[in-house]
């Protein structure tokens, strides 16, 4: 690997720096989940047997959402409620094996594209195109997977080179990442990697899309999730790109309007800065297939570029998430009726045998023979 320059040793350890701060001092309010939220989540429950959403594109259905131009409301309030327990499966449940096998299933590479712009910003969509331009990004549900790579990264006492978290990415078979860490752009500047930076329309239009998600920043603070192994590791990373990058590095404002207005700019403004023009492709998922593809040097195409993951989708994981937040309770008390009812059955079995009589009774029949 090429070494950095002085300019930009310094400013890798400037920023791994303030993300030694922020590890150390990072804090929230809990996230609560409203009655609008909680309806959605009923509503789509009880339309479980809807017509079922296989007819969805199967790439946009692993993005993580349903299509916005294809699915109906149902569909997507649907899809989002299973993003959010699939969420829930790999936070509480730490399925080595699945990770062990879906590794498996990919080659060692190297990176060799970061998408760097905030969520809410056609990051999901993103994600999706780049599947089907043949990488193998690193999304949302990937974030879980490397769930000890992140926790290595964000150690407050002694945290991973950001060289080698990349370099470890490529190990576990990622050609790209959708990951928006200062140290891992300027990573990335140094060692002459493309970057997407992906925008809206506006920072109004953002801010107004952000607030209706950034509750879920402290969802990993609350029962059950803090109990996880897998929610303690990528905790610290979920906050820094949930509430430091987004309010330039006020996190106490992660909910207020003006402040991530700000922080949009500021984030906007600071990449920019570090990544060389030829480097660097500003892309609005509206814009379609075109600027991508031609940045990318690819062919482009036929299908529509994706949609995925509108307000309806993420209210829908949101709302789920904090659901269980809500019920756990429910979930030890169900164990312990389970258990005590195998306990009855078993009891049953030895007091009177397989048959349904009592260990040392005699028939009738048998006594008469007697």
């Amino acid at each position: 690997q090429s070494q950095l320059s002085p300019a930009g040793a310094l400013a890798s350890r400037e920023i791994s720096s303030s993300r030694r701060e922020y590890c150390a001092a990072a804090g929230g309010k809990p996230f609560t989940m409203n009655m609008l939220s909680l309806l959605v989540v009923f509503g789509a429950a009880s339309s479980l047997w809807s017509p079922s959403t296989r007819s969805l594109p199967v790439l946009v259905m692993a993005a993580g959402g349903a299509d916005t131009k294809s699915a109906s409301t149902i569909e997507r309030t649907w899809s989002g409620i299973k993003e959010g327990l699939r969420f829930l499966r790999q936070t509480l449940f730490d399925d080595t094996s699945t990770a062990g096998r879906k590794r498996g299933r990919r080659r060692s590479t190297q990176i060799r594209l970061a998408v760097v712009g905030l969520g809410r910003t056609g990051s999901t969509s993103m994600y999706a195109a780049l599947r089907e331009l043949g990488y193998t990004p690193m999304h949302d549900n990937e974030r879980l997977e490397m769930a000890d790579l992140f926790g290595a990264l964000f150690d407050s006492e002694s945290p991973m080179p950001v060289d080698e978290f990349a370099e470890e990415l490529g190990n576990r078979g990622f050609d790209s990442a959708m990951y928006y860490g200062y140290d891992f752009i300027q990573y990335c500047v140094d060692h002459n990697i493309k970057v997407v930076l992906t925008v809206r329309d506006s920072a109004e239009k953002w801010a107004e899309s952000w607030l209706r998600v950034v509750g879920s920043a402290d969802l990993l603070k609350q029962r059950p999730y803090v109990w996880s192994k897998t929610a303690k590791q990528f905790g610290p990373s979920f906050e820094y790109v949930m509430k430091y990058v987004p309010t330039a590095g006020r996190p106490h404002l992660y909910k207020d309007f003006d402040a991530v207005v700000a922080g949009y700019h500021a984030h906007y403004e600071r990449v920019t800065r570090m990544v060389p023009p030829d480097l660097l492709l500003e892309f609005n998922v509206k814009q379609g297939w075109g600027p991508l593809c031609e940045f990318l040097q690819v062919p482009q195409p036929s299908t529509d570029f994706p949609h995925v993951n509108d307000k309806v989708v993420m209210k829908a994981v949101g709302a789920t998430l904090s659901f269980i937040t809500w019920i756990w309770p429910l979930f030890p008390l169900v164990l312990l009726f389970v258990l005590l009812k195998i306990g009855q059955a078993a009891k049953k079995v030895l007091r009177y045998g397989r048959n349904g009589k009592r260990r040392g009774e005699v028939s009738l029949n048998n006594k008469k023979k007697v």
